[in-house]
């Protein structure tokens, strides 16, 4: 197994972070790379790409925990796939991220790390753009 883990610090109440990451779908919204994503149950189907190759993958939605503000998926077609974002209040007006992923190998965790990258820099620009 591999395990990258990513972080950043948002400007923004917690509460509002959460809910940027706790809603499924709003991840076309701030996840670099993902074009739409539609939820039914537990299962999150993403459509996204770069370069003009588009395809889709399901995530199984595994927590979304409020009290914790713990949001985990699996992408179903990677083996060992286990994504967990943290969102944790340091203060009246800021918040930490933690993006952790689990893979089954660090030669995949390797090809993965600039999706994750982008995914949490998105998170942020997307928090912090909605500044009130």
């Amino acid at each position: 197994m591999a395990t990258m883990r990513f972080t950043t610090r948002i400007s923004r109440p917690v509460d509002d972070v959460w809910k940027a990451v706790s809603v499924p779908d709003t991840i076309a919204e701030w996840f670099t790379g993902v074009i739409s994503s539609e939820t039914h149950g537990n299962i999150r189907r993403v459509t996204g790409g770069t370069d003009g190759n588009v395809g889709t993958v399901e995530d199984e939605i595994a927590t979304s925990d409020d009290q914790l503000r713990r949001f985990q998926y699996r992408v179903a077609a990677v083996e060992g796939h286990l994504a967990t974002i943290d969102v944790l209040e340091i203060g009246s007006n800021d918040t930490l991220v933690i993006y952790s992923v689990e893979l089954s190998s660090a030669e995949l965790a390797e090809g993965w790390r600039p999706y994750m990258e982008g995914g949490i820099k998105g998170l942020k620009q997307y928090a912090e753009s909605r500044a009130g």
